[in-house]
């Protein structure tokens, strides 16, 4: 067969599953100073980096292993090529840089290696790319530097050692090291020298490879002898290992490598600590949501006071009643929430449209002030009432919710996401006027109070009062007053439409006292739905009071900070776990068609939680 390492096309999945994973983590990027989420963002980095498109090339088998292991004699013995990477039992860290064993007509392709200094040596076949490489254990630190860097690029490693150093616990963290990253191949060299226990010692290897989390069995584990050349187990790596490889092996090999270690970068530990930041978050939250309720009540002890923020809450509840009573009473409540902005609208249209001057108008201008005014006089009492103490208490409770998020290092998630400015809805001019005047009296009214603080009232009230609304209407007694508020206004104004309709279809055409009466029976028709509705809310109010209310509004605005930051670590941690199963589900996949290539073995990886 003419090899030709050939890129192949990737699947469809790995393109979406790599944005996944690089949105992922430039999302991390956000929570700063955590180690186990700075380890995880660096493996994200690493699983991209096995998917970049190299130039095509043999797949690169490297050879790992501590001092005295025996490397270089089973690299020349794999290669049948005595002192192809000469060896020596009196000199310690003998080999101090890479030999490589490559095809001819794999050499063109081979380049990238050309930085490393490296021996060439022939290869025996296409597709592969052998290498000998310093040790990682030895006093030499420059050898480290060569051999990890060869373990970057590497689609396949052969963990080389000995009875005598399979407990070597440096090694041993080694190949935990890159343990996720690459498909492996283990070699316990020199089993000549215990050929009458060697069992027993490969069975005790096995225990440690398990540990490591590896599921080691004759296709990936191997007993040799480096010297004596029909040695069986060498036979068998020779085989395994020094086979032609395609341009898809290669591919798969790096599909592999990124989900492997995708899976690994958002484990446990990653969650964990997600989990942890998340819960201080939480925590704080609600310490500070409990500070500001008891600052409320404490302010708007005052009856004045306390009656000023019931009355604002009851405006906020009628505007959002509008929206869950149904047709037709949502109508009615709409009027009854904007009578304010009605009243203002019908001064200025009796004056534009009667075509009055200057004078009329001004007069029509500060008739609908008088009617906002009735709005704000409340709201205003209700700031005025939240003193220096209530002030003082947001200050120092915004210290300490930057101070947290400083600490959790998550101030960046915490920072208020840049608004786009929206353009005006369409409208009439006379409504688009009376918004001007209502908005012109709120500034003039309120230039004097303290903006920030105006702000976290009116959206507290509006918090609450969506509850209040939502309570109003839902239960048994509730749904009775739709079904009442609903059904009478139904009832009368489809007989007032029959009536209409017959009459008009007969030629028999209803007089002017017929419509009057028509609309003042359909008017009349909406006000038992209003006075139940207006029941309920009455009695919600009173029995929450100013305590209660406050307590609805779950999300203030000074907490607002923690509740973001909360959010999107939550955010980030689902993200998290969809990517890790994304990839566990896709690597089960790719690690079956590797097996079946003889591409060596991958450590066992658990589904994430």
């Amino acid at each position: 067969m003419s090899h030709a390492a050939v890129e192949l096309a990737p699947p469809s999945w790995t393109g979406s599953l790599a944005r996944q994973v690089r949105d992922l983590r430039d999302a991390l990027d956000a929570v700063a100073g955590n180690v186990a989420v700075e380890r995880a963002r660096a493996g994200l980095d690493d699983a991209l980096g096995a998917l970049r498109a190299d130039r095509p090339r043999p797949v690169l088998a490297v050879l790992l292993g501590g001092t005295g292991a025996g490397k270089s004699m089973l690299f020349s013995a794999l290669l049948e090529k005595p002192g192809a990477s000469p060896s020596s039992d009196a000199v310690r860290c003998h080999t101090s840089a890479p030999f490589i064993a490559v095809h001819p007509d794999d050499e063109a392709v081979l380049g990238e290696l050309a930085g490393w200094e490296a021996t060439r040596v022939r290869g025996p076949v296409r597709g592969v790319a052998l290498v000998d490489t310093p040790d990682v254990d030895g006093i030499v630190k420059e050898h480290h530097a060569a051999t990890r860097a060869l373990l970057e690029r590497a689609d396949l490693v052969v963990f080389v050692t000995d009875a005598d150093r399979r407990a070597n616990r440096e090694m041993l963290t080694e190949l935990s090291r890159w343990a996720p990253r690459h498909r492996w191949f283990f070699v316990l060299n020199k089993a000549d020298q215990h050929a009458s226990r060697i069992e027993t010692i490969v069975a005790d290897w096995d225990i440690r490879l398990r540990e490591a989390g590896f599921e080691p069995d004759d296709r990936s584990r191997f007993a040799v002898s480096s010297i004596t050349p029909d040695d069986p187990g060498l036979t068998r790596l020779r085989a395994a290992l020094l086979r032609e490889r395609d341009g898809r092996q290669i591919m798969l090999s790096r599909q592999g490598v990124f989900l492997q270690v995708t899976a690994h970068a958002l484990g446990s530990s990653l969650d964990s600590a997600l989990a942890i930041i998340d819960d201080s978050l939480a925590r704080g939250e609600a310490d500070a949501n409990a500070r500001l309720r008891d600052a409320y009540a404490e302010a708007l002890r005052a009856p004045q006071a306390r009656r000023a923020f019931l009355m604002v809450t009851r405006q906020a509840v009628w505007r959002h009643l509008s929206e869950r009573s149904g047709f037709p009473l949502g109508l009615a409540a709409w009027v009854r929430a904007r009578a304010q902005g009605l009243a203002t609208g019908m001064l200025l249209g009796r004056v534009i449209g009667s075509g009055g001057g200057l004078l009329g108008l001004g007069l029509a201008v500060a008739g609908g002030g008088l009617v906002a005014l009735r709005g704000l006089m409340p709201l205003r009492r209700v700031v005025e009432s939240l003193g220096p103490d209530f002030r003082r208490l947001a200050a120092a409770l915004d210290r300490d919710i930057h101070r947290d998020l400083e600490d959790l290092g998550v101030e960046k998630i915490a920072e208020r996401p840049t608004e786009l400015a929206t353009a005006p809805e369409p409208g009439d001019a006379v409504g688009e006027l009376a918004a001007k005047v209502d908005g012109l009296m709120k500034r003039l009214w309120t230039r004097d109070l303290d903006a920030d603080l105006m702000a976290q009232v009116e959206a507290d009230v509006e918090q609450a009062a969506g509850t209040v609304a939502r309570d109003a209407v839902g239960g048994v007694i509730g749904t009775l007053a739709l079904l009442v508020g609903n059904g009478i206004p139904l009832f009368f104004g489809g007989w007032i439409l029959y009536r209409l309709g017959m009459g008009w279809y007969q030629a028999d055409y209803p007089g002017l006292g017929f419509y009057t009466i028509g609309l003042a029976i359909f008017a009349a028709s909406f006000l038992p739905g209003l006075l139940f509705l207006t029941l309920l809310v009455g009695a919600r109010l009173t029995r929450l009071d100013v305590a209660g209310l406050v307590a609805l509004a779950d999300q203030p605005r000074p907490t607002e900070p923690l509740r973001r930051a909360r959010e999107g670590v939550a955010a980030r941690r689902r993200d998290a776990r969809r990517v890790a199963h994304a990839a566990v589900g896709r690597l089960e996949e790719v690690r079956g068609e590797l097996d079946s290539m003889s591409m060596g073995l991958a450590r066992r990886l658990m589904p994430p939680s």
